[in-house]
C-alpha cells in the first residue's frame, strides 16, 4: 500500500503521506484493529481528495485520538 500512495516526489504529498503514517501509528497504539482499516483506505483518500480536505480529515482524526 505504501507504493500506491508514495508514487511521486511531490514534497507536499510526501508530507501528507508522512502525516498519514503517523496517524496510522497512533491508531495502532491506541485502538489496534482500527489502524488496519485506516491504513487500508489511505491510498484512495490521498489520491481521490483535495489536499485541504485530507488535511482537515487528519486534523479531526488527531483530535479524536487525543480524546480517546
Amino acid at each position: 500500500m505504501i507504493s500506491q500512495i508514495n508514487s511521486d516526489a511531490d514534497p507536499q504529498r510526501a508530507a501528507l503521506i508522512k502525516r498519514a503514517l503517523t496517524l496510522t501509528s497512533s491508531f495502532a497504539f491506541r485502538s489496534g484493529g482500527t489502524a488496519a482499516e485506516f491504513f487500508g483506505e489511505l491510498p484512495a483518500v490521498i489520491a481521490g481528495a483535495e489536499r485541504a480536505s485530507v488535511e482537515r480529515l487528519f486534523d479531526i482524526t488527531e483530535s479524536y485520538l487525543d480524546r480517546s
